[in-house]
């Protein structure tokens, strides 16, 4: 299974933004440090998947 992350995060920007969530809010609902939110969102990292 091919992993793109950079259309993940353009499409967790996407559907966070048209629901008026914050990136901390998307992290406090994840249960997640916010600033892991914020990496997901620039694409700098990939954040570790549970297979």
């Amino acid at each position: 299974m091919y992993f793109d992350a950079k259309e993940f995060g353009k499409r967790l920007h996407d559907v966070r933004t048209s629901r008026g969530i914050t990136q901390e809010e998307l992290a406090v609902r994840l249960g997640l440090a916010s600033s892991m939110s914020a990496v997901w969102r620039t694409v700098s990292a990939a954040a570790p998947l549970i297979y």
